[in-house]
């Protein structure tokens, strides 16, 4: 292989990273870093914190909406999007979590969320690397999974922004139960590819 043939490769390496739908993905993580400074106040007079927040949050909801389809649009679906768009979600919860944990009536409730999605979501991660590296085709997102983020965001909006507490403990509820929703379908979405892969090794 000559360098010249190299250089394509690496071109081409570079363009299955930096693709439209994974740099959509990668721009809420960094959207995380004025998210914090707008739940914290810095840098944000308390009168606009709430609407900074809240047009942060929406600008990551939309990414988080948008990657798939653009990536499915564009034909540029690769493994690094698989991954980095459900860790992406997770850094942006994670920050409004934390938040949440120091409130003096309900943080209880967040620091158990916290623990739930943390645990789940770090076995998501390593079992979705395993099976992409062991079979061809992408791990795809669940529906389930996409309805428990659009549950966790509204739960998110109305404990950051003063709202009832009955919606506040409904919305905690609704949250929870998708979360158990999905984690249950993920489970059966990885029975079937590990079976797969084993049926493939002793063919």
């Amino acid at each position: 292989m000559n360098k010249k043939q190299k250089r394509k490769i690496q071109r081409d390496k570079l363009k299955r990273v930096f693709t439209y739908a994974n740099i959509l993905s990668f721009s809420r993580i960094f959207m995380a870093i004025p998210l914090v400074m707008a739940l914290d106040g810095y840098w944000f007079e308390e009168s606009s914190r709430n609407m900074v927040c809240f047009i942060i949050m929406i600008a990551i909801f939309l990414s988080d909406v948008l990657d798939g389809p653009l990536a499915r649009w564009t034909d540029q679906v690769t493994n690094l999007g698989k991954i980095v768009d459900p860790v992406a979600d997770k850094i942006c919860m994670m920050v409004v979590l934390i938040y949440l944990i120091q409130d003096q009536t309900f943080g209880y409730l967040f620091f158990i969320y916290f623990i739930l999605i943390t645990t789940r979501d770090t076995f998501l991660v390593i079992t979705a690397t395993y099976l992409i590296q062991h079979q061809e085709d992408y791990f795809e997102a669940l529906i389930s999974g996409k309805i428990f983020i659009f549950t966790s965001v509204v739960m998110m909006v109305v404990f950051v922004f003063p709202a009832p507490d009955y919606i506040r403990l409904g919305s905690y509820v609704v949250s929870v139960s998708f979360f158990a929703i999905s984690s249950y379908y993920y489970y059966q979405n990885f029975k079937i590819s590990f079976k797969r892969i084993n049926d493939a090794r002793n063919f």
